[in-house]
């Protein structure tokens, strides 16, 4: 994980974790705690994650290398194609309440995801598709 400002105290937040100074790297241990503690604590910020350990934990998949930037991504990608305000608030919205129904965040996303994502938004009438 690149240094991030409030990392070490969300770390220390995880129970178990090591610092091992010789690699500058976190390790915690993998249990079902302490990988959805480390989830919660760290689902905004860039993570990058064992794909052995992902798919014991498939929670993993709500964190991403990218973090909570996709945001600003996304809205300046938005802007650069002329997008209004309210289309780009409407579309971020989207794939906030799309990433909290299926529990995986956008750069990890498959077809299969956004799929029941669209299928829970048409029987809610949050969609037109």
């Amino acid at each position: 994980m690149p240094p991030e400002k409030d990392w070490v105290e969300h770390m220390r937040s995880v129970q178990g974790r090591k610092w091992h100074p010789d690699v500058k790297q976190w390790s915690i241990p993998v249990t079902e705690g302490t990988i959805d503690t480390f989830v919660r604590r760290f689902v905004d910020l860039p993570v990058g994650r064992d794909s052995c350990v992902q798919e014991q934990f498939p929670q993993l998949r709500r964190c991403s290398p990218q973090g909570g930037r996709w945001r600003k991504k996304c809205t300046d990608a938005l802007k650069l194609k002329g997008y209004r305000g309210s289309t780009e608030k409407a579309y971020v919205g989207h794939l906030e309440r799309c990433m909290h129904l299926t529990g995986v965040h956008i750069d990890n996303m498959l077809m299969p995801d956004v799929r029941d994502y669209l299928r829970f938004s048409k029987r809610v009438g949050k969609a037109k598709t």
